[in-house]
């Protein structure tokens, strides 16, 4: 047994990539793979692992994961952990949830072994010096109630969520690429592109 076996993984995908233009971001290519392909490299060690998605199931499924749908319409991010949490509480023997955004290709190797080894909050964020970024994250799933009651009370900004509950971030040193950077627009991605060149 690894120190990985309670904790499933997903993958943000759910937004309408208003800000990409016509095409899902999820399938723009950065280095010839889809961002959605980079999202998924640092849950690779875990058992279980779905994207969280709205739309485009089929290219999804592609990638040989479950297609976790949101449950509560137009909830943004947290609805997306929502929808996570309760795919993965139905699974046997896992007790936490680690959610990446689609856009954050930069995310290093161990993203899970840093995040797993301070379990002592409710959330465990990942942060750089600079930012930090609640959808890159690890959740207890004893959360689910209430998140729940909070998106059918009205929440829908993760910092709103964040104030009802205990968390701490996981400071990750500053490597040749921002951890945390974000591919939401086609400048964004090129950008992204020059980094990795460079």
């Amino acid at each position: 047994m690894s120190d990985f076996d309670d904790i499933a993984g997903l993958v943000l995908a759910g937004g309408g990539s208003r800000r990409f233009g016509d095409s899902p971001k999820a399938f723009a290519l950065l280095a010839g793979k889809p961002l959605i392909a980079h999202a998924l490299r640092p849950l690779a060690l875990l058992e279980h692992k779905a994207i969280n998605a709205n739309h485009n199931e089929a290219e999804f499924a592609a990638f040989g994961t479950p297609i976790v749908p949101d449950i509560i319409p137009d909830a943004g991010p947290l609805g997306g952990v929502h929808a996570g949490l309760a795919w993965a509480s139905a699974l046997a023997g896992i007790k936490w949830l680690a959610t990446i955004a689609v856009d954050t290709p930069f995310l290093p190797e161990d993203f899970i072994k840093r995040l797993a080894s301070s379990r002592d909050a409710e959330a465990i964020i990942v942060a750089t010096r600079t930012d930090q970024s609640p959808v890159c994250a690890l959740w207890d799933l004893q959360q689910l109630p209430d998140v729940d009651f909070a998106l059918k009370r009205g929440v829908r900004k993760m910092t709103d969520y964040l104030k009802l509950i205990t968390w701490r971030t996981v400071v990750f040193a500053a490597a040749a690429q921002d951890p945390l950077f974000n591919v939401n627009t086609p400048e964004s991605l090129r950008q992204a592109e020059q980094l990795l060149r460079g």
